[in-house]
């Protein structure tokens, strides 16, 4: 049985290549690459990555979304792998802010193709029917059943892969022909997929050792790697993007409010003075950076002052 990990990423960095390296270590008899978005940026140069873009993904047949068409389709750049290296059983792509830590892929791979798995994902869920945000609409009527699939790690068997290549190209087809055809959310379409078509799909907890994995709260890499051998996270940052990542999403989330005393904001900076993984300059810095970017800044500049002070105390 052959398996290729992608390590799906856009940009490359001293700490993506850390990862890189540890993803590696914990695989002896798979093929490791880098699947790299090139539309904006040039791909590392190195014979382990295999470079996609948006015109290449219009190139093999696929219905490019006008804006954030990666992040819609985020099953594309299995496609475009695939055509390019057709020759393996199963395909695990993993999103750079996903971390694995202390686990024999090799094992967790062969239990996959001996137990037939056609798709490995998390928290497959079938829709509320009163859900009324867009991902969760388009392409209801295309399906009996209609759920969806978390989609920053997703294992395929090759099979399982073609297959939703075909639909995909049967979607743009029908793009095509109308501009009104509709074009699932890539955890609908696989959800969806999955179930419709009678595939084996597998929950990661049962065969990964997944300990916090959703969107929206935070993980700081070098706080998992001081105390935890082993286990999947999602998402997890280094520091500096960490901290750019809560504060924006607090910002978003709650405005004025993010810089209140007791938020998650004051929480996990005190996380990061404690742990000494930035330095409280370099924290108080960052801060007023990011925050002067909100257009709540003129409201909680009173706060900020309250947390300069727990700054200037650590």
């Amino acid at each position: 049985m052959r398996y290729a990990v992608l390590f799906r990423t856009h940009y490359w960095t001293d700490y993506l290549e850390e990862r890189y390296t540890e993803l590696k270590q914990q695989m002896k008899s798979g093929d490791l690459f880098i699947t790299y978005d090139a539309t904006n940026s040039a791909p590392p140069d190195r014979p382990d990555v295999v470079p996609h873009s948006l015109d290449s993904l219009r190139h093999i047949g696929l219905y490019v979304p006008a804006t954030k068409a990666l992040w819609y389709c985020g099953d594309y750049p299995f496609y475009d792998f695939f055509i390019k290296k057709p020759d393996y059983d199963y395909y695990l792509m993993i999103e750079n802010d996903v971390l694995i830590k202390g686990v024999d892929l090799d094992a967790v791979m062969a239990k996959l193709h001996e137990e037939q798995v056609d798709v490995l994902g998390a928290h497959f869920a079938k829709y509320s029917p009163d859900a009324k945000f867009q991902t969760a609409r388009v392409g209801r009527s295309l399906y009996k059943t209609w759920q969806k699939c978390f989609f920053p790690t997703v294992g395929l068997s090759r099979a399982a892969l073609v297959s939703l290549y075909a639909s995909r190209l049967k979607q743009a087809e029908a793009k095509a022909r109308s501009k009104d055809a509709e074009l699932p959310f890539c955890e609908s379409f696989l959800g969806s997929e999955a179930a419709d078509s009678g595939m084996k799909y597998v929950e990661m907890k049962t065969v990964l050792p997944v300990k916090r994995y959703g969107a929206g709260k935070y993980f700081l890499k070098d706080m998992i790697d001081k105390d935890i051998d082993v286990g999947v996270w999602h998402p997890v940052l280094p520091t500096d993007k960490y901290l750019d990542a809560v504060i924006k999403h607090e910002c978003g989330v709650r405005g004025a409010d993010a810089f209140i005393e007791g938020s998650h904001v004051w929480n996990h900076l005190d996380v990061l003075l404690q742990s000494n993984f930035m330095e409280r300059g370099e924290v108080q810095k960052k801060v007023h950076e990011l925050a002067s970017r909100s257009k709540h800044y003129e409201h909680f500049r009173s706060r900020l002052a309250a947390l300069d002070s727990l700054l200037a105390a650590a």
